[in-house]
């Protein structure tokens, strides 16, 4: 292997987008120089310290060949949304990221919770019991997306926010009429998921597109329109 290829060989790694449901509309863009499964499970280990009160969740990761180079153009991407410089939070819809991490044209990968593996048993049933409450609390917020405050009416059309040949429509204020079924948000969004080996708590929100807005960011555009107006 010449001087060059090495360098490239041992640039690749996994850049990653995390959420946490106790920071609510907050994303994390990080790297790990290691293209392994487990090297990604470990950092999300230790990203879960005393200072963080429930543990990251991956949202999605792609293995690339440069992987400071990839971080950096994500990082400057969205350094509009960006919290703290000093800092890798950004406060943005997390499909967002994804969209341009999939231009990067990596590889996807997932990983398990990484508290399963814990080798401490009493302190990981803890732990994810406090992250499935919130999780839980950041689901019913989204659940409370109804669709005539938001300005769709029945019969329009939704686009998955990852790919916009798979569409939907709505039929009311909570469903929409998916692969000739009636389900929720969530429901469709969680079939689609799970189709490509990902399981867990879906928030329907975030993965469906109306006139390129995802629902999560109209929420949060009318919610704020509506505070404005109290002022």
């Amino acid at each position: 292997m010449d001087k060059e290829s090495k360098g490239t060989a041992m640039s690749a790694g996994i850049v990653y987008c995390l959420t946490n449901p106790e920071m609510p509309g907050l994303v994390k863009i990080g790297l790990v120089e290691d293209d392994t499964s487990d090297a990604l499970k470990k950092r999300l280990q230790n990203l879960y310290t005393s200072g963080v009160p429930v543990p990251f969740e991956l949202y999605y990761a792609v293995i690339v060949d440069k992987v400071k180079q990839t971080e950096k153009l994500l990082h400057n991407a969205f350094a509009h949304s960006r919290e703290n410089p000093r800092r890798e939070f950004f406060r943005i819809d997390p499909e967002r990221v994804v969209a341009a991490m999939k231009l990067t044209r990596g590889r996807p990968i997932a990983v398990d919770n990484p508290l399963d593996s814990s080798p401490d048993a009493e302190i990981s049933q803890a732990d994810l019991a406090a992250q499935q409450r919130a999780r839980q609390r950041e689901n019913r917020r989204q659940s409370a997306f109804n669709f005539s405050s938001a300005g769709i009416m029945p019969g329009e059309m939704l686009a998955f926010s990852r790919d916009d040949s798979i569409t939907a429509e709505v039929l009311d204020d909570k469903k929409i009429q998916f692969e000739g079924k009636e389900v929720s948000l969530s429901g469709a969004a969680r079939i689609i998921l799970e189709r490509e080996g990902r399981y867990g708590a879906v928030a329907g929100p975030l993965y469906w597109k109306y006139k390129g807005e995802t629902l999560r960011e109209i929420q949060e555009r009318k919610e704020a329109e509506k505070e404005e107006a109290n002022d």
